[in-house]
């Protein structure tokens, strides 16, 4: 049967299938991924996930990639999961980046058309 499935097309479902996992845990946590709550991790998003891809990491260091560990959880599947939260927190930040960079140019903006308009009224006054 996996003769007629293309690469593709198991690439796609597999993603699919992480999307949902990723969507369900995050609404069992509260999306503390990417909005922790510091309770014990004082870190932002990027630290703490950086701490469970690391986690996760040394799972598979230790060979126990097979392993589906103590609590049934799939190393792979968890570690793919926390790229992906990883990759949106860098989104995140970025984002942040971004809208205050676009606050200053349009605080510079407005700052320029006042002084313009300043300027320009100051002119006119001065017209016959």
């Amino acid at each position: 049967m996996t003769d007629t499935i293309t690469t593709a097309d198991r690439i796609k479902a597999k993603c699919l299938h992480l999307a949902n996992f990723l969507c369900d845990k995050n609404e069992s946590y509260g999306d503390s991924a990417l909005k922790p709550i510091g309770i014990f991790a004082w870190g932002n998003a990027k630290d703490n996930l950086c701490a469970r891809i690391d986690d996760k990491l040394s799972r598979i260091k230790q060979n126990r990639v097979g392993d589906w560990g103590a609590y049934g959880e799939d190393t792979i599947k968890d570690l793919a999961g926390y790229l992906i939260l990883l990759m949106l927190a860098r989104e995140d930040d970025h984002k942040e980046g971004v809208d205050e960079m676009c606050q200053a140019v349009q605080e510079m903006s407005k700052e320029a058309a006042e002084r313009k308009a300043a300027a320009s009224g100051t002119r006119k006054r001065r017209k016959p």
